[in-house]
C-alpha cells in the first residue's frame, strides 16, 4: 500500500490521474459513478459503459445523454457484481450511514474490481467550520471567499462519518469491510484564501508545515484506491 501526505493543490489532479491509470483501452469497462450528477468525473467515455447513480433528480437530469442514469442512493441499488470500476468525488462526507454504503459498493463491484473515492475529511479546518456554522451562513461565507459556485455545485448536508486521512484506524476500517488498500493519499491545506494575499501566504505556510510533519490526521481531502478482496 502506498500512503502519502501531499499539498492540497495536487489533490484533484491526482484523482483524475488515478482514474485514467485504471483503464485498459482495449477492454470496454463498466463504470459506476456515485453522485456524478451534472459533472461526471470521466469526460472521455467512448470505450466505457458509464452509469451515474445520484439521488438528486435535478442534478441527475443534467448528466450527459451517453450516461445511464439511476435516480437513487447506492444503498437502494440491488444489482450484484456489475461494475469493473466505481468512483466517487466529494460524496463520502455526505453519507450518513457509511457501513451500509461501503458494503453495497463492495457488493456491486466485480471480483478484482477497483473503487476510487475522493472525499473531504472530518478533521480539517474547513470541515470543522462547516459542521459548526449554520447552513445559510456557510453558503454566504463561500460567496464571500469566492471559492465555490453553489448554483453549479450545490451544497449538501455533510456528516463526515468515517472520512479521515490515511491514519491507521481508517485503513483498518476499509480492510475490515473486505477491501485491500492500494493507495491512500492525504492532502493537507486548502485554497479558501486565494483572494486575500496575506491570508493566502499564511495558508501556504500552514500547508507546508503539515506536509513536512506528514499530518494525515489533519487532511482536508483524501483519495483512497480499493480492491475487492475475494
Amino acid at each position: 500500500m502506498k500512503r502519502t501526505t501531499e499539498d492540497f493543490k495536487y489533490s484533484y489532479t491526482s484523482y483524475y490521474s488515478f482514474i485514467s491509470k485504471s483503464f485498459d483501452n482495449h477492454i470496454k469497462k463498466k463504470v459506476l459513478e456515485i453522485g456524478g450528477g451534472a459533472h461526471p468525473s470521466i469526460t472521455e467515455r467512448s470505450n466505457l459503459k458509464y452509469t451515474i447513480i445520484d439521488p438528486d433528480p435535478i442534478e441527475l437530469k443534467k448528466s450527459p445523454e451517453d450516461c445511464y442514469q439511476i435516480c437513487s442512493t447506492l444503498q437502494e441499488y440491488n444489482e450484484v457484481g456489475q461494475f469493473d470500476l466505481i468512483i466517487s468525488k466529494m460524496v463520502l462526507e455526505h453519507v450518513e450511514e457509511p457501513d451500509s454504503f461501503h458494503e453495497k459498493a463492495r457488493r456491486v463491484l466485480k471480483d478484482n474490481g477497483t473503487i476510487i473515492h475522493f472525499f473531504a475529511c472530518r478533521h480539517s479546518i474547513p470541515a470543522m467550520v462547516n459542521r459548526l456554522l449554520p447552513e445559510s451562513f456557510g453558503n454566504a461565507l463561500l460567496r464571500v471567499l469566492k471559492n465555490r459556485n453553489t448554483e453549479a455545485h450545490p451544497k449538501y448536508p455533510a456528516f463526515y462519518k468515517r472520512t479521515k486521512g490515511g491514519v491507521k484506524s481508517q485503513i483498518q476500517y476499509f480492510e475490515n469491510l473486505g477491501f485491500s488498500i492500494q493507495t491512500y493519499n492525504s492532502y493537507v491545506g486548502h485554497k479558501y484564501f486565494q483572494s486575500f494575499p496575506v491570508l493566502k501566504q499564511l495558508e501556504q505556510l500552514y500547508t507546508w508545515i503539515l506536509v513536512q510533519l506528514k499530518m494525515k490526521s489533519l487532511a482536508t481531502v483524501a483519495l483512497v484506491v480499493l480492491k475487492k478482496k475475494k
